[in-house]
């Protein structure tokens, strides 16, 4: 088995001990996939990814305890105990140093929350995440010649969302009950409409399309928020697209 291979399925035991919350880490697991002890393999594993082995299961661990805490009424005493910190002082500390932000803070919806995601050695990026509503959006657009929506339609904004809201966004698969309501325009309205936002950085198109894995892979199993009537959006900030530090936007209709 090549490294690259026992090393994803690491990290998939990893995972799993995480979506049990209290259930500890199996070294013995580990070192039985790895083929050398467990001592050994935290050093390599530190010397390829530039990242502790515990470093990044204490990442991992606040950014389940953000999906948690957002996402449910959990208590954050019952959080802090999951994810194996001595005491919710302790717990609220590391949860500020890593999302700026205070666990009471974060069940806020409109507050951001950091994501470190799960480790693959092709993704090399960063996420945030917040939940923000909306009363309108205008997106504008062009219809194929067929007069039908395209389904991934490159469009610019005719009305800001925001002062600082500039560049571009693009339509993602348009639901079919409402479809006919998108023929034949070059302004479409959004109205009253809460967005799940997921923030990327790193190069497009990759930045995106690993956004949007990580989005199906671990986010939306994670919530139970149900999809929103109205097509999803990425959006485009402005700069340059190949940069390592470029920032573009996941919107996902939600149902609260």
């Amino acid at each position: 088995m090549e490294w690259d291979e026992k090393l994803q399925r690491i990290i998939s035991c990893i995972e799993s001990s995480l979506d049990y919350g209290e259930r500890a880490i199996d070294e013995k697991e580990i070192e039985e996939i790895a083929g050398c002890s467990y001592a050994f393999f935290q050093k390599v594993f530190s010397y390829i990814n530039g990242i502790s082995l515990s470093e990044y299961i204490r990442l991992r661990k606040l950014t389940f305890a953000g999906y948690d805490l957002k996402g449910s009424c959990i208590r954050i005493a019952e959080v802090s105990n999951r994810y194996g910190y001595e005491s919710p002082t302790s717990f609220t500390k590391a949860f500020r140093r890593f999302h700026g932000v205070s666990p009471r803070e974060a069940r806020k919806h409109e507050t951001r929350l950091q994501i470190y995601p799960q480790m693959e050695k092709i993704r090399k990026q960063q996420y945030s995440w917040n939940i923000q509503t909306k009363e309108e959006i205008w997106p504008a657009g062009v219809s194929d010649n067929k007069n039908e929506w395209q389904h991934s339609v490159m469009i610019v904004l005719s009305q800001q969302l925001e002062s600082d809201f500039k560049g571009g966004i693009s339509l993602g698969e348009v639901r079919p009950s409402i479809r006919h309501e998108l023929r034949n325009v070059s302004e479409y309205k959004l109205s009253g409409h809460t967005w799940a936002i997921i923030e990327c950085r790193g190069e497009v198109p990759h930045a995106i399309q690993n956004g949007w894995k990580y989005l199906k892979g671990e986010w939306l199993p994670r919530h139970s928020f149900q999809y929103g009537e109205c097509p999803a959006v990425e959006w485009y900030g402005e700069g340059n697209p190949k940069d390592k530090d470029y920032v573009s936007q996941i919107w996902i209709p939600i149902i609260i």
